[in-house]
């Protein structure tokens, strides 16, 4: 019976930078910027661990093109250790690292093999008794492929298991964009026992006969990543998948939380229920340091309190200091108000006062399409006029307006009817 096992990882976006978080925290943020190398030290540890055959990588090692020294050395350093333990690797390059950029003097150990991105490679994997597995593979060459490179995959003949490894986005609505786009009508009629897919950072198995599949990112990087993050541990017998085990890698887990507070009175039973739920959320991850925002929801008499400058900021920093020393680490990214005044603002529209008469022209341009000529659009043509609000503010787009406009609604109405 002829038998062996490999990890199939992709989009490890090694020294990731975690764009767009302000986080006051030197101590969280230092485990922020760790986040994606503990995430591949604990994808290296895995596969020593379970003495596999082979690792298989495929695309976006490397968070940019060019590939930071840093990030392209413990890479190599992950690779010597598999190298170490007899493991080898088969890696292919993404739009984030096309093979054209950024490379460095780096002398590879021998046990990791990187695809071209000049056409489809195969390398084969052989035990004891010969041909186990044929990899085929191909790398970008540049950022945005816009080829279908499944469709120049060919497997070999050897009667091995057949693996095409290949960064690209199968179908169309994956929320990625769409470089080396083909469809899962392309991968299910080849004759390849497993695609082993990278690009796609939600873990999915799309097929079982062949094998489609995306182990997502092994890190989470943005609040639209939440959940646990890693890769797939593959067992082969006889030429066909026998076992397939997810294993989760990363350090840090994403939550946002919806939190009703409805039946809150006060502010220190808002900053009380708040910390209830995050001590909830550690008991769930205990070995994971998680990063959270809320939003407030329901009709609330809190309402005013928290629309008042600088309330949430305040509660905020109660919360942070509530959780400074725990270990693992928590960090409270906002809270964010989406709650409504403590009114039934359905049956306040219709009253014949003043303030019933502003609800529903807030409900009538709520409902149009802004463009040119909307009531809302002229009435902050001259505010945006001004070139310091322009500035610091920038052009608002419908959906902002919107926004704007929803909340305004509300503190009006908050006001007049109090």
């Amino acid at each position: 019976m002829s038998s062996f096992s490999f990890i199939h990882a992709a989009d490890l976006h090694l020294d990731s930078p975690f764009k767009g978080l302000v986080i006051d925290s030197p101590r969280f943020a230092d485990i922020l910027r760790q986040a994606s190398f503990d995430a591949f030290d604990a994808l290296i540890r895995l596969a020593v661990d379970n003495r596999v055959d082979f690792v298989l990588v495929a695309g976006d090692v490397y968070d940019s093109a060019d590939r930071s020294i840093r990030a392209q050395l413990a890479f190599r350093k992950g690779m010597d250790h598999l190298k170490k333990h007899g493991i080898r690797a088969y890696v292919v390059h993404g739009n984030h690292d096309p093979s054209d950029t950024g490379l460095s003097a780096i002398t590879w150990p021998e046990n990791v093999h990187f695809f071209s991105s000049k056409a489809p490679e195969t390398t084969i994997f052989s035990g004891p008794s010969g041909p186990l597995a044929t990899i085929t593979g191909m790398s970008f060459s540049h950022r945005r492929e816009k080829r279908n490179l499944a469709r120049l995959f060919h497997p070999h003949g050897n009667g091995s298991f057949n693996i095409g490894l290949l960064h690209c986005n199968v179908g169309s609505h994956t929320g990625h964009e769409p470089y080396a786009p083909c469809t899962l009508k392309d991968l299910e009629s080849s004759p390849f026992d497993y695609w082993a897919l990278g690009h796609v950072h939600t873990r999915q198995i799309l097929l079982k006969q062949p094998y489609v599949v995306y182990p997502g990112n092994i890190q989470g990087r943005t609040f639209r990543e939440p959940g646990p993050r890693g890769c797939y541990l593959v067992r082969v017998t006889d030429g066909h998948v026998d076992e397939m085990d997810f294993h989760e890698l990363c350090g840090v887990r994403w939550f946002s939380e919806e939190l009703d507070i409805s039946s809150v009175p006060t502010l220190d039973g808002l900053e009380e229920a708040v910390i209830q739920r995050i001590q909830a959320l550690r008991a769930g991850t205990p070995e994971q340091a998680i990063i959270v925002r809320f939003f407030l929801t329901g009709r609330s008499s809190l309402f005013k309190d928290l629309n008042k400058a600088g309330a949430l900021e305040g509660i905020e920093t109660g919360i942070r200091e509530a959780f400074e020393e725990a270990t693992p680490p928590v960090w409270l990214q906002a809270l964010e108000s989406r709650c409504l005044p403590g009114l039934d603002l359905v049956a306040r529209m219709k009253g014949d006062d003043f303030v019933g008469q502003l609800l529903q022209i807030a409900h009538e341009w709520e409902s149009d399409d802004i463009g040119k000529g909307h009531p809302l659009a002229e009435a902050v043509q001259g505010l945006f006029s001004n070139r310091r609000i322009l500035k610091a503010l920038g052009p608002l787009d419908d959906r902002q307006l919107l926004d704007l406009l929803k909340e305004a609604k509300l503190m009006v109405v908050d006001m007049l009817d109090s």
